[in-house]
């Protein structure tokens, strides 16, 4: 066992901690991670209260569910099967699973950071307040491993702070240190070229620093967007800057170096270079949502090359009449098809040298002999919107391999469309047919699909509707707009209560049926094999117990001035 694994052992042996969410004790409230972390901070996740973590997942759909009497004889299994594999790993970890539950105290948080002139570096940060005789017990493991492999622990004081070094062999790839420091009730832990890394953190260990991640005008800015409106810090927040990560790992490695040189060259010309980071929050039990998570994607402005293909302006949106309360999941999207028309021309343009080759190669498409004679620009993105709507459902008593799924296309000219699909279908090669139902022709493939879908596709009320299952497309053709509609539905109105009115994006699922689907497939024993019979999925009860605990959630997504919103979350039931 290399030294590096040695002491990836022993952050497994801390990480190990998280698992089940432990209590904690707590005092004067220590510096927040981010205020300790030095800018170049690469990639982030902090657990900002493991126990009110615990707390707030406990007031959860879920965590009330786990609870529920006539879930126990199920729980008692899995607990079973737990005592039955967990003397090996607490004989391998070198601690009970007590010891490792109890262990973090407070904040846990993780980084890559990558400072100007400095090397990769990653960084823990833990709580252990009143843990001292675990720690004891774990530095004490990691230090006789290490010397194992003749890695001796050198200390070193750096302000009046202890910082034990290990000296990691040549095999150990980029980082060369392994270092911790215990301050305060905190462990940090470091893997790096030098202690460099673990200094950064101490001289900012007071909170007066005025140089930390936390005052990233990128990272505050997601932070800000991203907040879940109640005091205090989210349960979870992460930031990750993918490109300089990418840039950070291939230039900390000699074979990848040059590589890395002539990705970054592309990152302008695909602009991505303008894509500087995402990041988001997450909470459970606040006053409005069981659960939510915010999500921010940070794009310098203006947007160019690829990214102008995903413009997604916000409208006024919602299910049109046409769809029925009795979806499991609907979502719509409002996309800017002829920007992203021309953000590909101008990509291919600039790739190829060729001025006007993308418009040259398409014509060549539309007039090819033997086709359809469809113009891909003329006859189809200029015939949309850019409004798209998405629904699935699954009829009572059927498997999840009966889901129905149908998308639909809003058309600016329903005469036009219908004259491309005749031409598809009068094309050689192409198998379909067309029937009247109810007055709208339905086009279907002459062969069915695949595990008993049939699809079909029809031109009405306003958009060009694909769906898997011929009869679903007969259900919104034949419905009475003012029978049953989602968008006057109780459960959607809750979930659209807690939107902006407009959106670029936007999603409601009700679980019911779909989870109804799978629980009675595992119930009915089909897992059986799978666990070897050590499970009885059989002491699952009726799904009516757990379907009371199975909250309908919503997203939508928002533009920013700097980039873009996305946000997911779920009601408590009012039942």
């Amino acid at each position: 066992m290399s030294s590096l694994c040695c002491a990836f052992r022993g952050w497994l042996a801390v990480m190990a901690a998280l698992v089940v969410l432990p209590g904690m004790v707590r005092g004067a409230d220590p510096v927040p991670a981010d205020q300790l972390l030095p800018p170049g901070v690469l990639a982030y996740l902090s657990l900002s209260d493991i126990k009110e973590l615990k707390s707030r997942f406990g007031e959860t759909m879920t965590g009330q569910m786990i609870h529920d009497p006539e879930l126990q004889p199920f729980n008692a299994e899995i607990v079973d099967l737990f005592d039955e594999y967990l003397p090996e790993v607490e004989a391998e970890l070198g601690f009970s699973l007590h010891e490792l539950a109890d262990f973090p105290t407070g904040e846990v948080a993780f980084a890559a950071v990558m400072p100007a002139g400095r090397r990769l570096s990653l960084i823990a940060i833990i709580d252990v307040r009143e843990r001292g005789d675990t720690l004891e017990r774990l530095l004490e493991t990691l230090d006789e491993a290490l010397k194992d492999q003749q890695s001796e622990a050198q200390v070193e004081q750096f302000e009046g702070t202890d910082i034990t070094a290990y000296a990691l062999p040549e095999d150990a790839g980029i980082f060369s240190t392994f270092a911790y420091v215990i301050r305060d009730g905190r462990l940090v832990l470091t893997l790096s070229a030098d202690t460099g890394i673990m200094e950064d953190v101490l001289v900012r260990w007071d909170g007066e620093n005025d140089r930390t991640f936390a005052g990233s005008s990128v990272y505050s800015y997601i932070l800000e967007a991203c907040e879940v409106g109640r005091d205090g810090r989210p349960l979870m927040a992460w930031y990750v800057s993918p490109i300089d990560l990418v840039r950070a790992v291939m230039s900390s490695n000699e074979d990848l170096a040059m590589q890395s040189m002539t990705v970054m060259t592309f990152l302008p010309l695909l602009g991505l270079d303008r894509f500087k980071g995402m990041g988001g929050t997450m909470d459970m039990a606040t006053d409005e949502f069981d659960s939510v998570t915010k999500t921010f994607l940070y794009v310098e402005q203006p947007a160019s090359g690829i990214l102008k293909v995903f413009e997604f302006p916000a409208i006024a949106q919602g299910p049109p009449r046409w769809v029925s309360a009795d979806v499991a999941q609907y979502s719509a999207v409002n996309w800017n098809l002829q920007a992203a028309y021309t953000a590909v021309e101008t990509l291919y343009d600039l790739f190829t040298g060729q001025a006007g080759g993308f418009d040259r190669m398409v014509d060549q498409v539309a007039q090819q002999p033997g086709g359809p004679m469809i113009h891909p620009k003329e006859d189809l993105i200029d015939q949309f919107t850019g409004e798209m709507h998405f629904l699935s459902d699954l009829p009572p008593d059927a498997g999840i391999e009966d889901q129905r799924m149908l998308f639909a296309l809003q058309l600016k000219d329903e005469d036009r469309m219908r004259e491309v699909l005749n031409a598809i279908k009068a094309t050689n090669g192409v198998e379909l047919t067309e029937r009247d139902f109810q007055g709208t022709t339905i086009y279907e493939a002459e062969q069915a699909g695949s595990g008993g879908m049939d699809p079909a596709a029809a031109i009405t009320r306003g958009f060009l509707l694909f769906a898997t299952h011929a009869r679903m497309l007969e259900d919104v053709i034949r419905r009475d707009e003012a029978e049953n509609p989602l968008a006057d539905s109780e459960d959607f109105q809750r979930i659209a209560s807690h939107m902006p009115e407009k959106l670029s994006i936007i999603g409601y699922q009700k679980p019911d049926a779909q989870v109804r689907a799978v629980y009675e497939m595992v119930r009915s024993g089909q897992l059986d094999a799978v666990t070897e019979g050590k499970i009885d999925f059989s002491k699952l009860p009726e799904f009516d117990v757990i379907r009371k605990y199975l909250p309908t959630t919503g997203s939508y997504a928002v533009p920013d001035e700097r980039g873009a919103l996305f946000v997911n979350f779920s009601l408590p039931n009012e039942n």
